[in-house]
Parts: structure tokens; sequence; C-alpha cells
């Protein structure tokens, strides 16, 4: 299940035609304008797809029951809240100028006014997102996996943060045996100088006796300090069992044609680098 055959499924299958009849289009047109968002939109949610737990929880907040209702079928009190969820969805996965570029690439793309590409973007947004809900509520096994994943991170998370207080507490240990031990070293100053005539007196001791392992015993060592434990390696993150979870982002049409609204989205990423860049 791609994304375009997850709309061409929506609305009991009459999406395509009930999207034309909204916005006055012919079936060429329709058909153009989606296979010009598709891989956009592809783009964007893969995006917030790279980790799938996280995903899973941002479809959770954004797949609204205006969403699922759209989905299922587009009426006049559906296409409203589908809108408003629809962009609020697209402020989550494109940049604010993001929208405006797309529509313009797509409305040359498709040969339609840039308002009615603009007007077309949000219900469309809101009828993937419902879709791709119900179809990963499908998915054999993704809940479960993705259960079993939000597990393994927090025991990971509860060992990082066992590991880093362990560390802590090390540090203030080995802190506070260095004041102890300045605190000694200071309180034993008036007795350097018996210490170095017992020094002089060993080092004659063995020039005369031979060395003594027994003599050894009369050194003032220092308790080692204990080495510390390395910090826990975190395990590897599968890659997501689900082949089918993952096809849900292949837009399911080419994208030569469509180039002009992918690149829209792909100075969101150049962006994002950038700011990266700045940051680090």
């Amino acid at each position: 299940m791609n994304m375009y055959q997850l709309f061409i499924e929506a609305q009991k299958g009459a999406a395509m035609n009930n999207f034309g009849a909204m916005y006055g289009l012919t079936p060429t047109q329709t058909r153009a304008l989606v296979e010009a968002y598709l891989p956009a939109f592809s783009q964007g949610l893969s995006r917030k797809a790279h980790d799938p737990f996280d995903f899973a929880a941002f479809m959770r907040d954004n797949t609204t029951p205006a969403m699922q209702r759209i989905y299922d079928a587009m009426t006049p009190e559906t296409v409203d809240p589908a809108k408003q969820a629809g962009e609020q969805l697209m402020k989550q996965i494109f940049s604010p100028e993001a929208p405006a570029r797309m529509a313009e690439a797509a409305s040359k793309a498709a040969g339609v006014p840039q308002a009615t590409a603009q007007e077309f973007m949000a219900p469309f947004a809101a009828t993937l997102a419902g879709g791709m809900q119900t179809h990963m509520a499908q998915i054999p096994g993704l809940h479960e996996w993705i259960d079993a994943f939000n597990a393994q991170r927090e025991a990971e998370l509860a060992s990082q943060t066992k590991a880093r207080k362990i560390k802590e507490l090390k540090r203030e240990i080995k802190e506070q045996e260095r004041i102890e031990r300045e605190a000694k070293e200071r309180m034993q100053a008036p007795r350097r100088s018996v210490e170095q005539m017992g020094d002089m007196m060993k080092a004659w001791t063995v020039a005369a006796m031979g060395t003594n392992p027994f003599l050894s015993m009369l050194d003032h060592g220092q308790i080692p300090e204990p080495e510390e434990e390395p910090m826990p390696e975190a395990p590897e993150e599968e890659r997501h069992p689900m082949a089918a979870f993952f096809d849900l982002f292949d837009p399911g049409v080419p994208t030569k044609a469509e180039e002009a609204v992918v690149d829209a989205v792909a100075e969101d990423v150049d962006d994002d680098e950038d700011e990266d860049d700045e940051r680090s």
C-alpha cells in the first residue's frame, strides 16, 4: 500500500472524483494535482518517520477524528474541520514558507490557479493522514513492535540515567578523597622532617642488609582510587521489521514531472542542515 493507492481508496474509492467536484477540476487536473503533491508529502512525512516510534506518536497526536471522517467520506460537514486539521499537520512537516512554494509549483504542473492548488492542500493532507492511521492499524505486528520498542527505549534511558548517577557519585567520592588527602597532608607537614629521616634510615638498612621484601610494608602508600566503570553502550536500534510500514511513504507516482514541488520541500531540508551547522 503506497500513498497513491491510499488516496485512491479514500472515501470508498471516490476521493479523486470528490476532490475534483469540490474544486471544479477536471479528472486530469485533479490527478495532476494529486501526483504533484504526493512526492512532496512523502518527503515531508518520511522525515518525521525516521524514528518509527516517534512517528507513531506524531500520528497519534495529529490524526484527529476530523481526519478519519474525511478519509471515510467527503461531505460539507467533514471538509472544514479537515482543513483545520490538515493545516496543523502541514505546520509540523513543512516550514511556514513551503506550502506556498508547493502550491505555486503544483499549480503550474496541473494547469490550475495557484489559489485552487493552495485550497486543495489542507484537506488533501488530512485525507492522507487519516488513511495512514487507518492502514497502520491494519499492519500485522506493528503496534506490538512499537510497544516493545518503547519499552526498550525506556529501559535504555533508565540504564543511562543510572550509569550517569554512578559516575557522578564516583566523581564526588574522588573529590572528597582529594579534599581529605590535602587536609591530611597539611596536618602532617610538621612531621615531614621525621619521615625523611626514617626514609634515610631505611635506605641505610637496605644498603647494609640487602633488599628485604618485608621492608616494603613500611612504605607510606595510598589506597588506589577505584577505576571508573565504562559507560554501558546503548544497543543499536534495530531496523523496523514491518516493511509495509515504510511502503506507506512511497508516493506511488514518478517524481520527474513534479520535481519543482519536491524541490520546494527540499529547501526545508537545506534550511534544517544550515541551522544544524550553525548550532554545531
